[in-house]
């Protein structure tokens, strides 16, 4: 039934009881008991003004830059809508994201980084039915591990270490041989994120720039490459443009060891990402960006997949693929008919074609 007959039916529903029930007598209610009513629909009242209010300078504060304003906002706000998602997600994007941006060095931000993830982990408990908050951690999942891979690890392996322990294994592991680094190898870990973001198709770039051949390695390696007109880069600017490159040399001059971390970091995010959304396929309502973000998560996750590893996610994934797939033709089905299905299936077949037959 649409929600639109629903609400119909709610309504005939009601005028038929209205119909039925006797109508109150006109003097049936006390004075005080009329006192009370209507001073509740005056606080009720007024609390909606106040909180759109609230939102409305909390929006001025934002546009001005004023985060730390937004901020205190938000927080009035979240105490007033306790049950309103769209508080915690701006909420923790002013925390996660505005605010650490006002401070130059990490030591500062990471406070900040954190409590824009407990936010959203907040939202999540409060409303556990709610997709958008899920979608949301998952944004916050692969956004900030690309500037902060091993913080952003180490913050959520305390709320995913008993739901996810091989995860969290992993993890653990990779904390270790961060800890057994010499002082110039955890320099230049730290440093990586500086230099470039973490890719989600590290394995396939890598891949490709050993498929070329030598003089062409060296020419990407260079960095005048970056400083040659499209026609003078020709088909090898095309195929790597210049983030690949920055990510490429970065990865590239990094220590073997150190290459291994940033490699497992990688794929602990990946696999994180998918342990935020799966959830979100039994939510209702939520957008088809969730199924689709979740089935590209599996893909990456899948690919960028250490050696000896594949037993223990392997048959989770490839789980996972067809159950959100299956669930998201039926999204876009109901949302855009046949067509939006179509379009669908054609371009989650294009993302999964290095991976045949795992769609159904």
């Amino acid at each position: 039934m649409s929600r639109a007959v629903f609400s119909l039916v709610f309504i005939l529903c009601a005028v038929a009881l209205g119909a039925i029930l006797p109508a109150p007598k006109a003097q049936a209610a006390r004075p005080e008991d009329a006192v009370r009513a209507t001073g509740l629909r005056v606080l009720g009242a007024t609390r909606g003004y106040a909180t759109a209010a609230l939102w409305l300078r909390a929006g001025d504060a934002y546009r001005r830059g004023d985060y730390f304003e937004t901020q205190a906002m938000y927080q009035l706000i979240r105490e007033m809508q306790p049950r309103n998602p769209a508080v915690y997600s701006y909420l923790s994007w002013n925390e996660g994201y505005n605010i650490p941006a006002q401070f130059p060095d990490r030591e500062r931000q990471l406070p900040w980084l954190a409590r824009g993830l407990q936010t959203i982990h907040e939202g999540q408990r409060e409303l556990p039915q709610d997709a958008s908050l899920r979608l949301e951690e998952w944004h916050f999942i692969f956004n900030r591990t690309r500037d902060f891979p091993l913080e952003v690890l180490r913050l959520e392996l305390e709320a995913w270490q008993e739901s996810e322990p091989a995860w969290a294994e992993v993890v653990k592991n990779i904390f270790a041989l961060r800890d057994g680094l010499t002082k110039v190898r955890r320099d230049q870990l730290d440093a990586f994120p500086e230099k470039a973001v973490l890719p989600a198709d590290l394995q396939d770039l890598l891949s490709s720039f050993d498929g070329l051949e030598a003089p062409a390695r060296a020419r990407l390696m260079d960095p005048a490459f970056d400083q040659l007109s499209e026609t003078e880069q020709g088909s090898l600017g095309a195929e790597f443009d210049l983030v690949a490159r920055q990510q490429l040399r970065a990865f590239l001059s990094l220590d073997r060891e150190v290459q291994v971390i940033v490699a497992l970091a990688n794929w602990a995010r990946l696999h994180l990402m998918c342990a935020a959304l799966e959830p979100v396929l039994t939510m209702k309502p939520r957008s088809l960006s969730a199924d689709a973000a979740l089935l590209n998560s599996y893909l990456y996750a899948q690919k960028n997949l250490p050696l000896g590893m594949e037993g223990a996610f392997t048959p989770r994934y490839r789980a996972g693929v067809k159950a959100a797939f299956a669930s998201g033709l039926a999204l876009a089905r109901a949302a855009y008919g046949e067509e939006g299905a179509s379009e669908f299936r054609v371009r989650m077949r294009e993302n999964f074609k290095s991976l045949p037959g795992w769609l159904e």
